[in-house]
């Protein structure tokens, strides 16, 4: 499995807590929670050839501050360890949520739920249940939810497939329902028809709302945990 490329970072702790380093002892503050990120916890000879001869002598004893040592006597930041082991977590947790979703589709439309022979002129046979598994799946209940029944089943079946597969990817993409698109904007503008894109270390769908987009980079930005 590859490694993740991604962990939380907070500014407000990045600047609380170098605010007496130097521009110099920042970048290579930055050089050593990288090679952590990537390598894994470091022994000194491996600082200073991160470091390079000058700058380990001149700044390695300032910043061996914001490291510990293992009990194998290598050093690790002990905030970015945290934020690694929680990103690790989360990333499982989404995988296997997203892994029951997808199973409990693949049954549903071998049971014939989606099968497009159940089908009266071009349209399913109205189905309640799946309008509420769309419904609780989407999981951001807010609007009409009458018009959004009656939006849903005037769908064809293979959007509603398609709907379903896509949701649980895009909730992924989009954790905090808040920046979510509501669900009469989903429907209305098909997004399971975005792709959902890497963009930078967060990712979004394509063509998600401009408004929620920039809330939702905002709030990455000004999230804060304590110690870097």
């Amino acid at each position: 499995m590859a490694k993740d490329p991604a962990f939380l970072f907070y500014p407000g702790d990045w600047l609380g807590g170098t605010q007496s380093f130097t521009r110099a002892h920042k970048g290579a503050y930055m050089d050593l929670l990288m090679a952590q990120h990537s390598e894994g916890h470091m022994s000194e000879v491996e600082i200073h050839h991160i470091l390079g001869n000058d700058d380990f002598k001149e700044m390695w004893p300032k910043l061996k501050k914001k490291f510990i040592q293992d009990s194998n006597g290598l050093f690790f930041n002990e905030k970015l360890e945290n934020e690694i082991l929680k990103r690790k977590k989360f990333t499982e947790s989404r995988k296997k949520n997203l892994s029951h979703m997808d199973n409990h589709m693949n049954a549903r439309m071998e049971n014939g739920i989606y099968n497009s022979n159940n089908l009266t002129n071009s349209h399913e046979v109205y189905n309640s249940e799946e309008f509420e598994i769309f419904w609780n799946l989407y999981d951001k209940k807010v609007g009409d939810k009458i018009k959004l029944e009656k939006k849903w089943h005037s769908l064809k079946p293979g959007e509603r497939t398609a709907a379903m597969l896509h949701i649980p990817k895009y909730k992924l993409s989009q954790p905090d329902k808040k920046y979510r698109k509501n669900p009469q904007t989903y429907l209305n503008n098909k997004s399971w028809n975005d792709e959902i894109i890497e963009n930078g270390t967060h990712i979004q769908t394509a063509n998600t709302d401009h408004s929620n987009a920039k809330q939702g980079t905002s709030k990455a930005r000004i999230e804060a945990a304590r110690n870097f």
